[in-house]
């Protein structure tokens, strides 16, 4: 009896230690002879030998696309699991030249049979079929899908295999908020606006929130989001542009503040504290400028920058295969508007500030002013 509870109990460790293994995030590694790409656990331990020409994804946490070179003619792209299982096989979804990254424990791909959208789960298993034209990752288990649209060129002629455009969009068809059972939330969701998927709120009936958005449901219940454009401006203007104090600044400001340098000619890295030591009176004089109205500005929404801001104290701020999380962690960029004697728009002189949304609200992480040399 006694050895029947010993057996048992390590079959439930050596269990336990194989499940956590397969759940262990493995990260990328380039071969320095071939450039392959090979993929290593937390050990170091090489789980995947390099044999990829490409991969997007830094972190292989379940799922992810690769191409794999079979002979000096051919290449083969599929979604490979941890297992060593290939799924989707020439099937996978590109846009803008990137395969996709898994998102919430999916990734989609793209039919070439039908060139209709469909989604894997984690375990290379079809979740979503693949029956739309085009479909955005998922975030807080909802995405936007497109059904019933054509592909036109940008010359009004059809999109076809014989005629093959470079510039093309899609037409027409009805776009659809779905949730991860393909259930349709809402119907002819036409939303220009860049929303929070996790500030979702569903409620019983319509109302007026600060810098939401609502949409009826096919429930009749309302779905509404943070317009994240509005929520910026309204924080820039009733929040920061009341920073006229070092106190103030700081809670406002990143811990670490990147500014070009106009004597240098290259970016310069500070800590925050250091930063408004230096630059306190520039930045309450610019500030002061944006809340009396004295200058023009306009407000663009931007991806974190991974070539400036590449070190540890971004990382939760880029998906596993390096992509800025815009769809959690927004930058808006405050672009300021100079014009000459005679009134006209210089668009060359630009000064600018730069914001990221963090876990902790909005903060400056970024500048640059071209009539001021900041330190």
């Amino acid at each position: 009896m006694r050895y029947r509870f010993l057996i048992i109990i390590m079959i439930f460790f050596n269990f336990s230690i194989s499940y956590a293994q397969d759940n262990e995030i493995w990260t990328s590694f380039r071969q320095n002879r071939t450039d392959l790409i090979g993929y290593k656990d937390s050990n170091q331990e090489v789980k995947i030998k390099p044999k990829f020409v490409f991969s997007i994804a830094k972190q292989f946490i379940n799922i992810i696309a690769v191409v794999e070179e079979i002979d000096k003619e051919n290449h083969e792209s599929y979604y490979l699991l941890k297992n060593g299982e290939k799924v989707g096989i020439d099937n996978i979804y590109i846009w803008d030249n990137t395969p996709d990254c898994e998102s919430e424990e999916k990734i989609r791909f793209r039919d070439k049979l039908t060139d209709k959208v469909g989604f894997f789960d984690k375990d290379g298993q079809i979740t979503i079929p693949a029956i739309y034209n085009e479909a955005l990752p998922f975030r807080n288990n909802v995405t936007v899908a497109l059904k019933n649209a054509e592909r036109i060129c940008w010359n009004e002629t059809k999109y076809s295999d014989q005629n093959k455009c470079e510039h093309w969009s899609w037409k027409d068809g009805e776009t659809y908020l779905i949730n991860d059972k393909n259930e349709i939330l809402i119907e002819n969701f036409n939303n220009e606006s860049d929303l929070d998927w996790f500030s979702l709120k569903i409620m019983e009936t319509q109302k007026d929130e600060l810098n939401r958005e609502s949409f009826k449901g096919t429930n009749g219940k309302y779905y509404s989001f943070v317009n994240f454009e509005k929520e910026f401006k309204n924080w820039f203007e009733s929040i920061f542009l009341l920073s006229t104090n070092l106190n103030s600044l700081t809670k406002n400001c990143y811990t670490e503040i990147a500014f070009w340098s106009n004597n240098k000619s290259d970016w310069v890295k500070s800590m925050a504290d250091s930063f408004l030591a230096k630059n306190k009176e520039i930045l309450i004089e610019q500030i002061n400028d944006f809340r009396l109205g004295n200058i023009e500005y306009s407000i663009r929404k931007e991806n974190l920058n991974p070539y400036i801001f590449n070190s540890e104290k971004y990382s939760t701020y880029f998906d596993s295969c390096g992509n800025s999380k815009e769809w959690q962690n927004p930058v808006f960029t405050t672009l300021v508007s100079h014009r000459d004697e005679k009134g006209i728009l210089e668009l060359d002189f630009k000064n600018y500030f730069e914001f990221l949304k963090t876990e902790n609200g909005y903060k400056l992480i970024s500048l640059g002013l071209k009539d001021k040399e900041l330190k």
